[in-house]
């Protein structure tokens, strides 16, 4: 197979991984079909390594953190509110396990009813999140009509530290975490709902939310991910 440009199909796993990639759920010997798993020990972060003198361990190098698919229900949905009942959005649930292969979560943050959600997401880590990222770039963004790239990635600030009252909130350390946020238009176009059209006909678009850790800046990040074939806007 040929990823960007490279051929993949006959790498083979080294025998042992840096911890920190195993801990994190970047790479384990069993996770050998996902092939852009592959391609990120073998290839990209290994080239990181070479055309960075900044970078030389391996937990210096950016990876995937999660790749996140949100329906909202005023923006995604015909049903067109801010909040609305949870019954009204488990066909949208469904239809984000179908294609992520695990439960989706009500979004439930800001909401006075217990019943009330203001959409569904998934978050996927490790090998799923980078089997879903090769689903989006071979056979959804490129029957999207409306896609022409990927936007820069974006700082991600983390929540404030709870700290003891009366002492100053500590200076924030600079992010290592980035994340490049798109669409899907046409959820529709991922065969795990198209051969079951008539059920899932209502459910119209999804957000992608697409996290690198360990990224020094935010064009590293931006390259890491365009390393793995999407374009970037504006190069």
């Amino acid at each position: 197979m040929m990823v960007g440009m490279v051929r993949v199909e006959n790498l083979k796993f080294e025998e042992s991984f840096p911890e920190h990639v195993q801990q994190k759920g970047q790479l384990k010997p069993s996770e050998g079909l996902c092939r852009f798993l592959q391609l990120q020990q073998q290839i990209l972060q290994r080239e990181m390594m070479l055309k960075m003198g900044s970078m030389q361990r391996w937990q210096e190098l950016p990876y995937l953190k999660s790749l996140t698919l949100t329906i909202d229900s005023e923006s995604d949905t015909r049903l067109g509110a801010e909040a609305t009942e949870k019954k009204n959005l488990m066909l949208h649930a469904l239809a984000l396990e179908h294609i992520a292969g695990q439960p989706a979560a009500f979004i439930t943050h800001n909401q006075r009813s217990m019943h009330m959600a203001s959409g569904v997401q998934v978050e996927l880590t490790g090998a799923k999140g980078l089997d879903m990222l090769e689903k989006l770039i071979y056979l959804i963004l490129p029957n999207q009509m409306s896609f022409e790239g990927i936007p820069s990635a974006q700082p991600v600030k983390p929540p404030p530290k709870k700290v003891p009252k009366g002492k100053p909130q500590p200076e924030e350390a600079p992010t290592k975490l980035f994340a490049v946020d798109l669409r899907v238009d046409n959820i529709l176009l991922f065969p795990d709902l198209e051969k079951n059209f008539e059920l899932f006909e209502p459910v119209r678009s999804m957000q992608v939310r697409i996290s690198v850790d360990q990224a020094p800046s935010a064009e590293v990040a931006s390259l890491y991910i365009a390393g793995f074939g999407l374009p970037l806007l504006g190069r």
